[in-house]
């Protein structure tokens, strides 16, 4: 059918529904399938970043509206791998879904509820009868592919889904999207209804919790029956593809159905369900028991992470009158090698502990009552970068941090400053970045080259660009026993560090460099620490660049960044990446449209300098030779907000403040009593005003904030201005304004 019947893709449910199923995802590639016009088959794809959303949608309602193009998401983030998308893909998955594809598995959703409630429907027609697909987000991904299948089975054999649909890289339509008619009985052209839930339910839970609630509601479990002589039967085997509304990306044929095992040989719990190892294993002793109860024993043992050595060292205990311990143990092979390959387990050699114990690390001890000349600390850009210390510069997705990464380095290698990042001379780097290729570095630097008139070009030589091959993992982390240890990429580096005589590294972004789950603490401690050690081995500064949290970051937070709390411990210098704000637009007569010019670095935790003030980049747009428009991050000097206010007026600011009291003067803007409000007009200026010079008092000592004044009407501490007398005693004699303190970096 050619007429979409007025229909419109509605980019805002797209948007929505896939905002909010990726929120909790922080690495991977997004992408779209659809299908083509012409031919009608699903054999189109394009990924897209985590932070493209609004690009991903803004495609994807352009194709959708051509007829026939149906369109559909990944449900989980994907690799950077090249070729068509299969299993080995899969990165992170947000949570469980089902494919209701019948109004019967619709209608259990209300006649079959679970404790736990999906978080949102995608109802994908309506002709000829409803069919809809349930999404059930976790609080954390996971990159556990066998858990979310797991995850995915139960829920579709509780609720009468299709259980072709359980495979974590599954294509979804796409909510808010054109349903094309293609199968056969449907030709309504639809529009595809992304459902909210009127009700206050929990809307991600807990992976132990999805475990809790899914574990005794999937298809029973089959074991294969294995006979005294430690023969296996053959396992039935369907191959997981992934098809979406009847096709996958691959047009494979439809599959065939599922073999089953016939009833006789199916397994049959010998004692009750989940029960405990000490009854299992006195099961094993009664007459035609014991190989269902070793095969439950050897599941529990092989979810628990025993290896097949420590299985086997159990075999004596379990062999029976009549059989050799030679069988006990041939059949507890078949057993383990049939769970290993269901549940893809592999073994671990239980001994590689003992025999590669970890190395001492040493200390480092002092006593002396004379310190005699303490050395200065070995700063390359004061506030930014240190030699032998970890930075971290963290800032929102498509923010900037790149561009202001490429003056900062070439200002280094000319050894000028930067804003307020000044080299203690010229001094040598790398740009390792795992996501910009050679043409786009090349493009950044010519541009800002351009832009500042004042690099000579030949500082270019000092800033050596790096990026991968193939993938740019630095370190990598044993799960099991938690060892971090350098990839053949780092070793690679290090070499290029020594053999350029670098003075500092430069590594985009930290989600990239590593393969550890970047909400474990102790993992991401790990991870720091290894860079740590990397820039003292080689005498370096190493600048981490690391991507905030969803949502706007107020700037100079630490907590912002995305991951665990121990990356903020683990670095020496924390900066933080800020685009303009509209409140900080308005102060500094920015126009609205121009704001995302501007950008801020802070520095949010500098265990080595005192904090300053904000520096300013404006990101301009400059043309290089082949004719195309590259942004450059040129420092920038706001203007002053307080140059309006006459000295009598600042005074007389202070005198207000003094006659009233800390009890009329609230520091908060919702008081009634907030003391820029009250003051503005009577000594005629604006408000924002009154804020910036009481802003700049409190950075010279002149004015204080107490956060323990007593409000007389509820008795509780507010915060309040308080007036420094004696400072304000020294302004008038003469008088003089109170500037901020210059400072940090």
């Amino acid at each position: 059918m050619d007429n979409n019947e007025g229909l419109k893709p509605n980019t805002d449910a797209m948007y929505e529904g896939l905002s909010f199923w990726f929120k909790e995802c922080y690495r991977g590639k997004l992408e779209i399938g659809w299908r083509d016009p012409a031919t009608k088959k699903l054999n189109r794809f394009k990924r897209f970043e985590l932070d493209e959303i609004e690009e991903l949608v803004a495609f994807a309602a352009d194709i959708n509206a051509q007829p026939g193009a149906n369109m559909y998401f990944r449900v989980c983030t994907l690799k950077d791998m090249p070729g068509p998308t299969t299993d080995e893909h899969f990165w992170l998955a947000p949570g469980a879904h089902v494919d209701h594809d019948a109004a019967e598995s619709v209608a259990k959703l209300k006649s079959h509820p679970l404790h736990m409630k999906p978080a949102f429907l995608i109802v994908t027609g309506r002709d000829p009868a409803i069919r809809a697909q349930s999404f059930w987000p976790i609080s954390e991904a996971t990159i556990t592919e066998s858990l979310i299948r797991r995850f995915n089975t139960n829920l579709a054999h509780h609720f009468g889904g299709d259980p072709m649909v359980v495979n974590p890289t599954r294509l979804m339509r796409m909510p808010g999207s054109i349903a094309w008619p293609v199968k056969p009985g449907r030709t309504k052209v639809e529009l595809t209804e992304l459902l909210w839930p009127t009700d206050k339910r929990q809307q991600r839970y807990p992976l132990h919790a999805m475990e809790y609630y899914t574990r005794d509601i999937g298809p029973q479990n089959k074991q294969l029956e294995i006979t005294p002589r430690g023969e296996i039967a053959a396992q039935n085997i369907v191959t997981d593809v992934n098809y979406a509304d009847g096709a996958n990306s691959a047009e494979l044929p439809e599959p065939a159905a599922e073999p089953v095992e016939a009833p006789e040989k199916a397994w049959q719990p010998p004692v009750r369900q989940n029960a405990p190892i000490s009854e299992l294993i006195a099961a094993t002793r009664q007459p035609g028991q014991w190989h269902s109860s070793v095969l439950r024993l050897v599941a529990s043992w092989l979810n628990r992470g025993l290896s097949d050595k420590e299985i086997h060292l159990i075999a004596p205990a379990l062999t029976m009158p009549g059989f050799t311990l030679r069988q006990t143990h041939e059949e507890l092979q078949a057993m383990i090698d049939s769970g290993r390959k269901k549940w893809d387990l592999p073994d671990r050699d239980p001994f590689v502990d003992a025999v590669t114990p970890k190395p001492r690390q040493g200390l480092w001890m002092d006593d002396a009552d004379e310190f005699g000349v303490i050395p200065t600390r070995p700063w390359l850009v004061p506030g930014v970068a240190l030699r032998g210390s970890v930075t971290l510069l963290s800032g929102q997705g498509a923010g900037g941090k790149s561009s202001y990464v490429v003056g900062l380095t070439l200002s280094m290698a000319a050894g000028i400053q930067y804003g307020k990042a000044t080299p203690i001379s010229p001094l040598r780097g790398i740009n390792y970045n795992t996501e910009d290729d050679k043409d786009e570095q090349r493009r950044r630097y010519t541009a800002f080259v351009g832009a500042s008139g004042a690099i000579p070009k030949e500082a270019l030589k000092s800033v050596i660009r790096v990026g991968p091959e193939g993938v740019g993992t630095l370190f990598q982390r044993d799960p099991t026993t938690g060892d971090v240890t350098p990839t053949d990429a780092l070793d690679d580096l290090k070499a290029m560090i020594v053999e350029q005589r670098a003075d500092y590294v430069i590594v985009d972004p930290l989600a990239e460099l590593h393969n550890a789950e970047e909400n474990d603490n102790t993992a991401m401690r790990a991870i720091l620490a290894a860079f740590r050690q990397l820039a003292k081995e080689l005498d370096i500064a190493v600048v981490i660049l690391h991507h905030d949290r969803k949502g706007v970051g107020v700037a100079g937070d630490v907590d912002r960044m995305r991951g665990a709390s121990a990356l903020q411990g683990a670095a020496r210098i924390v900066l933080t990446l800020t685009r303009m704000t509209e409140e900080e637009a308005q102060a500094l007569g920015i126009p609205p449209a121009e704001k995302a010019s501007f950008i801020r670095i802070d520095n949010a935790k500098a265990n080595y300098t005192p904090l300053g003030e904000a520096a300013w980049y404006q990101l301009t747009s400059q043309t290089i030779p082949n004719g195309e428009q590259v942004a450059a991050a040129l420092p920038w000097t706001p203007p002053d907000r307080i140059a309006a206010l006459t000295g009598e007026m600042k005074l007389e600011i202070l005198r207000l403040m003094l006659e009233a009291g800390p009890e009329r003067c609230r520091a908060h803007h919702h008081s009634i009593d907030y003391a820029p409000k009250w003051i503005a007009p009577l000594i005629g200026c604006d408000e924002k005003l009154v804020k910036a010079y009481l802003d700049a008092c409190i950075k010279g000592g002149a004015v204080s904030i107490d956060k323990n004044v007593i409000e007389p009407d509820t008795r509780r501490p507010r915060p309040s201005y308080v007036v420094n007398r004696t400072k304000f005693m020294e302004m008038q004699q003469p008088a003089h304004p109170v500037e901020p303190e210059e400072g940090g970096f």
